[in-house]
């Protein structure tokens, strides 16, 4: 006894060829993510760390930041999505 399958997945050929062609080049979703990540990130500067964080010795001595002294660190904080990473 011969069983035969035959599987008619044009369809779900074509559409994964189509999400691979999709997927080659993420920059949009990237640079989006890029950029929540730093808006994060210059939160955490404009608050002096996240909430479980305590106070820096040198933000308690001078009653400032954490993470900020003089905003040099904070201003190069930049966004930049690429095809396969943010």
């Amino acid at each position: 006894m011969q069983i035969t399958i035959r599987a008619r997945d044009e369809e779900v050929r074509k559409s994964l060829e189509q999400l691979q062609y999709r997927l080659r080049d993420l920059s949009p979703v990237m640079k989006q993510i890029a950029q929540i990540v730093r808006t994060s990130v210059i939160r955490n500067f404009e608050v002096g760390g996240r909430p479980q964080w305590k106070p820096s010795k040198r933000a308690q001595k001078e009653s400032g930041l954490t993470l900020v002294q003089s905003g040099r660190l904070r201003n190069s904080i930049t966004a930049r999505g690429y095809a396969d990473r943010a």
